[in-house]
């Protein structure tokens, strides 16, 4: 996966949970939030806007 400077991943520790995901599973440049939908309210908050497929 390539990250780049202006893009940050995340993952939900909830849903990791739920899923019986540990950070080992996941890739190295991912960062950890403790709730996905907590992240989201906050940066929507900030301006950000929330693109739901």
């Amino acid at each position: 996966m390539i990250i780049k400077q202006c893009i940050q991943v995340v993952g939900c520790e909830n849903a990791m949970t739920t899923q019986k995901l540990t950070k080992a599973d996941m890739n190295s440049a991912t960062g950890y939030v403790p709730a996905g939908v907590v992240e989201l309210m906050k940066r929507q908050g900030e301006g950000w806007a929330y693109v739901r497929p």
